[in-house]
């Protein structure tokens, strides 16, 4: 599946590993999302944000964020 880019339209909770331990973060409305690799279970997705990797929620991302464009 070729990656998409996302822009968010409201900010959006987000889940990034600090120090080994999960953390609440929150990705603010206008970022550009890069999404990657859906969970097996497909409700987390990767999400490369600031050139880190964060956890979203699948649903986040398809109702908060605008396709900007897909990239092979």
């Amino acid at each position: 599946m070729p990656a998409r880019h996302f822009r968010l339209d409201r900010d959006t909770l987000a889940i990034a590993n600090r120090d080994g331990k999960n953390v609440a973060v929150t990705v603010p409305c206008g970022a550009c999302i890069r999404v990657g690799h859906v969970a097996a279970d497909g409700r987390l997705v990767d999400v490369e944000w600031q050139g880190q990797i964060v956890k979203m929620f699948v649903v986040d991302v398809y109702q908060r964020g605008e396709l900007v464009r897909a990239v092979s």
